[in-house]
């Protein structure tokens, strides 16, 4: 070694502190990732957003296979055939499925206390939009019970932003996916198919660029 690499790098040059830098950087990476295994029960994760869910949205979440642990390209979760439960007495059908959703997250941001989501990736998404006979709608309630339950854990009249300017996604990428609406008073309805979608960065007070096609 001694005499392949300048004498600089054995006694302590900059060559040497790069690949010790890089041996501590990928060593604290495995570090994170088998923290990952060895505390996330794919089990127990699959309970809690479920539960977590129905908290949200007073819809039932099923997620039919185990939850997956992802480490390349980036550290997150596969889940794989997941549906949300419509509204009561609209349709039998979900609201949305999903036939596989990937989420990767950033480490480095992690270990600093922010949440930087690497990517979003959804294979075969089914949405189903219905409006009932009364003028009901399939998404009633979601968006309105959203809101409830931050202003009663903030005590805020008016949703906050406060610990979204540190959150960041790196891009969405949405491909088969499928949007159908039906209206059941005028028994018409239309199906937008082979849906495809890609954004750009998404963060607060960012413009997003988006790709689309359907």
């Amino acid at each position: 070694i001694a005499q392949q690499w300048p004498q600089e790098a054995v006694v302590g040059g900059p060559r040497q502190w790069l690949v010790v830098g890089l041996g501590v950087l990928v060593a604290l990476v495995l570090a994170v990732a088998l923290a990952v295994v060895l505390l996330l029960d794919p089990a127990r994760v699959r309970d809690q957003l479920v539960s977590i869910a129905r908290a949200q949205t007073g819809r039932d979440l099923q997620i039919a296979h185990p939850v997956e642990l992802t480490f390349f390209p980036w550290l997150g979760v596969a889940l794989r055939e997941v549906s949300l439960g419509n509204a009561p007495g609209l349709d039998d059908a979900p609201l949305a499925r999903v036939a596989e959703l990937h989420v990767g997250v950033k480490v480095l941001p992690l270990l600093a206390g922010r949440l930087e989501v690497a990517s979003v990736s959804l294979r075969g998404l089914d949405l189903n939009l219905v409006r009932g006979a009364q003028g009901e709608a399939s998404w009633d309630g979601l968006r309105q019970r959203s809101v409830r339950r931050s202003d009663d854990a903030t005590g805020d009249t008016a949703p906050s932003s406060r610990g979204l300017a540190a959150f960041l996604i790196g891009g969405i990428e949405l491909s088969g996916g499928r949007v159908a609406w039906h209206d059941q008073r005028t028994r018409t309805g239309w199906v937008l198919d082979d849906l495809h979608l890609e954004t750009g960065t998404i963060a607060v007070d960012r413009d997003v660029p988006v790709r689309f096609s359907g």
